[in-house]
């Protein structure tokens, strides 16, 4: 019997083996002449590929005078060259270039193709092309399980309930990040300032060169083959610009190496990338907030009395700077003889600690959705392969 491993209760039947050229009308794109591409909105949309598409839509990006192949509202746009099987709802009378195909179908085709992507199945089909593409045959022929309508209804609104979820947390996670970028901007031109228990006002901020209230030190190397599962806590140097934000307090890198072999942090210890592939990824900062971590080569180690996690919160707000003191250009470095001459405003150990603990708060929320991300996303790729054939 061809059925689903999870399945709703009041359905029973056997799934029906289909071609999908059988069950749903595909129209392949064909590009307009470039001459004719516009920025005028008046015009008709085009859709090319994948960057015409964003989190299951169709976001207008091109505009066109002459149109060749179309897609009606409703209509679900998939790209048919690298990266193939990328899909999303059209809202527009639009036109469609070569990079995509327009299918018509529901709701539940749109699930079934977004499983067929999570499969690699046009992946596997698009192997031994000169580059990843597939075209009108391979989508029409391929077989495909399909279920009664009223079945399909059902599981697509289940699907869809889940997807609303995960917009929602997207909105949320967005809302907060612009919040957070609105507010540290408005504390860093001391727009707003905060106030003592009493509720005085803190003394003014002071111009101070970054190497006047720090010393700095470099990390040592740890390769990838000295990652392990247990040992000691380490911190290499594309971790910094790639998973850690400000405050690092959950380490996910151990290594085996020996004590002799590393440079331990202390608490407030905070961490620069001194190479990277560009220039704002490495003009990045980040506070320990534990001692006896491993600090990986290719790193800037700045220690200062100061309140670690304001100043780390200060540098990343002053990134654009930063980026500019970098070096290179196929690797760009940046030393700490760059970051020494750095000029900052630093307000009393108190206000620099409110500051801290206030931006925190904000960055503790956003991490929060973006678990909650994760979790719906798992949830619904789990429920993908076990609802679909």
């Amino acid at each position: 019997m061809i059925k689903p491993k999870l399945r709703f209760p009041e359905f029973s039947g056997e799934w029906k083996e289909k071609k999908f050229g059988n069950f749903c009308s595909i129209d392949m794109g064909q590009s307009p002449s470039s001459k004719n591409y516009t920025e005028n909105p008046n015009d008709t949309i085009l859709i090319q590929g994948n960057a015409d598409l964003e989190n299951g839509k169709v976001v207008p990006r091109i505009f066109t005078k002459e149109i060749t192949k179309t897609s009606e509202p409703g209509n679900i746009i998939m790209t048919v060259r690298a990266p193939v099987g990328d899909i999303a709802i059209n809202n527009y009378f639009a036109c469609i270039g070569r990079g995509v195909c327009s299918i018509k179908g529901n709701i539940f085709v749109y699930y079934l193709l977004e499983n067929l992507k999570e499969r690699n199945v046009w992946k596997k089909l698009s192997q031994g092309s000169t580059f990843e593409a597939i075209n009108s045959l391979d989508i029409k022929n391929l077989n495909v399980n399909i279920p009664e309508l009223n079945e399909q209804k059902k599981i697509a609104s289940f699907l869809s309930q889940i997807d609303r979820k995960i917009v929602l947390l997207e909105t949320k996670q967005k809302l907060w990040e612009t919040y957070k970028k609105g507010i540290t901007q408005q504390i860093f031109n001391q727009k707003i300032r905060f106030k003592n228990k009493k509720g005085e006002d803190y003394p003014e901020w002071e111009k101070k060169k970054l190497d006047d209230i720090s010393k700095f030190s470099k990390g040592k190397g740890i390769s990838k083959n000295d990652i392990s599962r247990d040992g000691i806590d380490c911190i290499r140097y594309g971790e910094l610009y790639t998973i850690y934000k400000e405050e690092i307090n959950e380490i996910i890198s151990k290594t085996n190496l020996k004590d002799d072999k590393l440079v331990l942090s202390d608490e407030n210890d905070i961490i620069i990338p001194s190479s990277g592939e560009t220039a704002i990824d490495i003009a990045t900062a980040s506070c320990i907030m534990k001692s006896g971590v491993a600090i990986g080569g290719d790193t800037t180690i700045i220690q200062t009395a100061e309140n670690g996690l304001f100043i780390s919160y200060y540098l990343n707000h002053q990134r654009s700077n930063i980026a500019r003191l970098a070096q290179g250009v196929s690797v760009v470095h940046l030393y700490s003889n760059q970051l020494k001459g750095l000029e900052l405003n630093i307000p009393s150990i108190e206000e620099q600690k409110k500051i801290a603990d206030f931006l925190s708060t904000i960055e503790i929320k956003i991490r929060q959705l973006e678990k909650e991300l994760i979790i719906n996303f798992k949830f619904k790729k789990g429920l993908l392969q076990q609802m679909f054939l």
